[in-house]
This record gives C-alpha cells, structure tokens and sequence, in this order.
C-alpha cells in the first residue's frame, strides 16, 4: 500500500487529538479517584472558629465536603457526556469541546457553601464575614484547571517537528 502525505497528516492529526482527548480524561479519572479514596481531601483547619462556623465536627464536614465535591463533579461530568468516560476513538468529541466542558464544571464545595450562606445578608442588614482559612477545598477548582491549561496548550496545532516525531514509524511495513 502507498502511503500519502495527506494519509501521514490524517493519522497523526488524529493520534494527537485522541492522545489530547485520552490526557484530559485521565485528569478527570484522578479528580473522581481523588475524592473516592479512602481519607479526605479536605482539609479545614480544625479550630474553635471552624467548628462554630460549620455546626458540626471537622472529620463530618470534611466528609461531606468531599462528597459535594465528587457529585458535583460526577453530576458535571455526566451533563456533558463524559461520565461514564467514553471509549477512544471518541468521535463524538473534539480535543477541544472535551477541554472546555471540563474547564466550566460546577465544582462545589461544602466550605465554599457554607461560608456564602454565613456572608449572605440577612434581613436587610450584613453578617460579618467568617473568614475560612486557606484549604484545598477552597482551591480546588483553581487545581483543577492547571493541568487542563497545559493540556489545552497542546491544542496550538501539529508543528513541523511535531510530524516527524508522529510519523518516524510511517510508513508501516
């Protein structure tokens, strides 16, 4: 069989977008696998302050924090089509819609939600805000989007060097 130029770009344009689609993916696997395990993710600082202002004993809140954190991730995930994962070739994907749908999930934290209703006014009038200490939960979002910024970058296109990366194995004998 004689292989083309435009064969050799077809096939590695399409290794390059399913190894982009496969990198976001396993991102999303780690977050869900994160926050499955056994421990918590959470890590409030457990003080007086943090006590009063959750009701509730550190080790529940953080096991329900990393519980609104993984369903709403699931839940995000699956409204977007990617829970259950899909399966490669991923053809009703592009590299870039998967990325993007990831970059917006509503990720929810319980901290995040109970320091809004603390800080929300009430009748007419404001609640000094509680500050919670800086925490992973907190951050979460911020640590989820960095490995998708840098994955994203590789969406810039297939340079010259890239190709004769790809195809050192093309053509297939």
């Amino acid at each position: 069989m004689q292989w083309s130029t435009n064969d050799f770009f077809s096939v590695a344009i399409e290794e390059s977008r399913q190894k982009t689609i496969r990198d976001a993916l396993s991102q999303l696997d780690a977050l869900i696998k994160k926050y499955q395990g056994p421990g918590t993710v959470c890590n409030t600082v457990d003080t007086t302050d943090n006590r009063k202002l959750f009701g509730k004993s550190m080790t529940t809140h953080r096991n329900e924090c990393d519980a609104l954190v993984l369903g709403s991730v699931i839940r995000s995930a699956f409204s977007c089509g990617l829970y259950p994962f899909p399966q490669a070739p991923y053809s009703r994907f592009s590299a870039q819609r998967i990325i993007e749908f990831m970059s917006v999930f509503d990720i929810q934290t319980a901290c995040r939600k109970i320091y809004a209703v603390q800080t929300r006014p009430m009748y007419g009038g404001y609640n000094e805000p509680t500050p919670i200490p800086t925490t992973y939960c907190v951050k979460v979002i911020d640590s989820w989007k960095e490995p998708l910024r840098e994955i994203y970058k590789q969406l810039s296109g297939l340079k010259l060097s890239d190709f004769k990366k790809i195809t050192k194995h093309y053509p297939p004998t």
